[in-house]
């Protein structure tokens, strides 16, 4: 399907299949051990073993395709959690009838074999996410490999136990063994350049490879909202993404496919990660139990970050963290900020470095934030150039502070952060109001402070010399 936008460019963005890029190593080296057909030379046949999402379902199709097209014949098995829990629940639709239950296993076998090479001929059994099958079915897999009835091609999930008979498949040396890595960011690029029918520029393929983690589920499904609402368009004939992630339903439900099969208390330490990263170690571990967090790192969802000394956690995808705030109650939301912020003030290596993340989380709380905490926030954030953050500490910082109190130094640093963000005329105003405050006070600092604020926002930003004041 090709995507007809309103300014008349097309794309195939919202294609139900990209194409397979970057997967020509991989694709030759799988085919490869396929051999000879019609032959009882070896068994043959390939395990591809990945992390979610980066393609292991879509080479199966790929190299189904290039089978049938050499007239070799084909089956599929898709594992699935509901179907493992049915002996040979997986491997059901492989049967005519499909009416097993009350016949003993030596018989099933004979009738998976029947089924599987009804003309002396080896089927090529592709079996997708093969970790989920049913002890029954993965058995009946090994034997049916064992047998010469089938040369297996099997994918699945790097990270998860995987029944005995699927890893025997490979330790046996039955098969060869395949893992597949994400692809690179060139690769990731050329990908969305080829489902958009276009070039697309360095930046927005950088950017969509963080917010995917490098799924490239995920990019699809990024790539396929971010164009239906418009917030990545071809420019020049360039495609330029503003970064806006739009959650919308199909990648909610593609992420959340992987979040549901973690148990609660999973989630909740996930959730704190997305909410606090980076996190600490020391911080988290305070917070959740070691071998919770360590669960989640197996599973490839969370990763350690050292810098120097410092040991922090972050989510691997980004998109897990956007899809876990997203569904995160308000209430629920509340009661981890005020779990991180009373955590980060307990914590003397970090109640100072962390000022700004704690008045943050304070205020998105809704709880009381003293002035004198808000300003030293706001004045970090000026200093990293948040200026956005830095006005919205201001502010509060200037609603915090009691009735008759001198506001100066408040609005000093919201001015610098209006100023920073280009709203010199909002700035100019407060400074006027303020000049006969910051004279009364007698503070030299203060003044000076006022006056370079006052000369960015007056004569740099507006051009106004003449309302600049001596002082």
């Amino acid at each position: 399907m090709t995507a007809l936008r309103r300014d008349g460019f097309t794309g195939a963005a919202d294609c139900g299949e990209w194409p397979l890029v970057g997967r020509d190593m991989e694709f030759e080296a799988v085919t490869s051990t396929l051999g000879p057909f019609g032959s009882d030379h070896e068994v043959g046949g390939a395990v591809v073993v990945a992390p979610p999402g980066v393609g292991k379902t879509r080479l199966l199709k790929e190299v189904r395709r290039w089978a049938e097209s050499r007239g070799l014949r084909t089956a599929t098995v898709v594992a699935t959690e509901a179907a493992s829990h049915d002996s040979y629940g997986a491997l059901l639709h492989l049967l005519p009838g499909g009416a097993i239950r009350h016949v003993d296993r030596a018989l099933r076998n004979v009738l998976f074999a029947s089924a599987l090479r009804p003309h002396e001929h080896r089927t090529v059994l592709l079996v997708d996410d093969a970790h989920l099958l049913d002890r029954a079915s993965a058995a009946l897999l090994l034997e049916l490999v064992l047998e010469g009835t089938v040369v297996p091609v099997v994918a699945l999930r790097q990270g998860e136990p995987v029944p005995d008979p699927v890893t025997s498949l490979w330790k046996d040396g039955l098969v060869a063994r395949l893992d597949l890595p994400p692809l690179s960011v060139t690769q990731l690029g050329d990908l969305i350049g080829r489902a958009l029918g276009g070039t697309v520029s360095d930046r927005t393929v950088d950017r969509l490879a963080v917010a995917s983690g490098g799924n490239v589920l995920h990019a699809r499904e990024l790539v396929t909202a971010a164009v239906e609402e418009a917030s990545l368009v071809p420019c020049d004939g360039v495609w330029v993404w503003d970064e806006r992630v739009v959650l919308a339903p199909r990648l909610v439900d593609a992420v959340w496919a992987r979040l549901e099969a973690l148990t609660d208390a999973q989630r909740w330490a996930m959730t704190l990660v997305a909410l606090g990263e980076p996190l600490p170690v020391v911080i988290a571990e305070s917070l959740a139990a070691p071998p919770l967090l360590s669960s989640l790192e197996d599973a490839s969802l969370i990763r350690l970050d050292r810098t120097g000394e410092q040991a922090d956690l972050r989510l691997v995808h980004p998109l897990h963290g956007a899809v876990l705030l997203e569904r995160l109650g308000w209430l629920d939301r509340r009661h981890l900020l005020e779990t991180l912020a009373t955590a980060f003030e307990g914590d003397p290596r970090e109640v100072d470095r962390a000022a700004v993340r704690i008045a943050t989380w304070r205020l998105d709380s809704g709880q009381e934030v003293s002035r004198e905490a808000l300003l030293r926030a706001a004045t970090r954030a000026n200093r990293a150039f948040d200026h956005e953050l830095a006005a919205r500490l201001g502010r509060a910082a200037l609603a915090a502070t009691p009735t008759g109190e001198p506001l100066t130094h408040a609005i000093v640093e919201l001015s610098r952060a209006l100023v920073g963000s280009g709203r010199f005329e909002e700035a100019h105003r407060l400074l006027v109001e303020a000049e006969d405050t910051v004279l009364a006070a007698g503070d030299p600092g203060l003044v000076d402070a006022y006056l370079d604020v006052r000369f960015h926002a007056s004569y740099v930003g507006l051009g106004r010399t003449a309302h600049l004041s001596p002082l």
